[in-house]
């Protein structure tokens, strides 16, 4: 009996995702146990959203559907407007726009000839470039209308993984490379009406895209400590002190992340620049 005990108290740690406890970040504290009770709490009272609600994939995700998407946010809002969009197999950044304010078009309509009605919008890794590819405004055609974005592991100074790899054959893939002319656009517009704010986040530990690469230019990435089971990039999405995070801004409640975000860890920053 004790033994099939001790198990089930394995499993339930590997399901929590084994969150590493060390290094705590300063102004992100919360522990993964707190921040799965504010989520329960969260979902016995849901509130309605300020605004429709846009969930974009990543880049080959495993999750199959935007549906997929939607299950994990709905429960703590009482509100229907939260639409799900999987990138699935499409393979540029042209494409993921497109996808993404049809989506939009399709759920809200707008009689805006040029922009979809205003959204908030969390990207998931690739995702969160996607969105900000759609908000876009120097490309031709409708744009997508951030009103806040919230990124998850996002690259948005590139992919570290992507380092002297020849992944030419698949566009997506060299369009987030460092450097590249997509990230240098969308990194540098002075266009006013491309400016809204961007929320970014990741686990430490992430060697997909890499924790200094998550961020904007100029701008702090809010971190936690990694998984100890899996990869920190695949695991990110379902960290709950991130989701917490993101809910309680959503809900318009005291966020849990404090700005100004505190730096990354000493020992992140140099394994990065020696990987530069």
């Amino acid at each position: 009996m004790r033994s099939q005990q001790s198990l089930v108290v394995i499993i339930a740690g590997i399901l929590s995702g084994c969150v590493n406890s060390t290094p705590v970040n300063p102004s992100f504290p919360i522990t993964a146990e707190q921040a799965r009770q504010v989520l329960i709490n969260a979902a016995e009272k849901p509130k309605a959203l300020a605004r429709p609600l846009i969930l974009v994939g990543g880049f080959f995700s495993p999750r199959g559907t935007g549906a997929d998407l939607v299950s994990d946010f709905k429960p703590y809002f009482h509100d229907d407007r939260i639409v799900g969009v999987s990138l699935g197999l499409l393979m540029n950044f042209d494409a993921f726009r497109t996808k993404i304010i049809r989506s939009v078009d399709k759920a809200f309509p707008s009689t805006d000839p040029n922009l979809t009605t205003d959204v908030d919008v969390i990207g998931i890794s690739m995702g969160g470039i996607a969105a900000r590819y759609a908000a876009f405004n120097p490309l031709p055609g409708r744009r997508l209308q951030i009103h806040r974005l919230f990124t998850i592991s996002s690259p948005h100074m590139g992919s570290i993984c992507l380092e002297g790899i020849p992944f030419h054959f698949i566009t997506a893939l060299d369009q987030v490379r460092r450097g590249s002319a997509l990230l240098d656009a969308i990194n540098h517009t002075t266009d006013p009406s491309s400016q809204y704010p961007i929320y970014p986040y990741v686990c430490l530990g992430d060697h997909i895209v890499g924790e200094a690469f998550a961020a904007p230019p100029l701008t702090r990435v809010w971190w936690v400590s990694g998984s100890v089971i899996l990869e920190s990039h695949f695991w990110a999405g379902d960290d709950p002190r991130i989701r917490a995070d993101i809910v309680r801004r959503l809900r318009d409640e005291t966020p849990l992340a404090t700005d100004p975000p505190a730096p990354l860890p000493q020992v992140t920053v140099v394994r990065r620049a020696r990987a530069k």
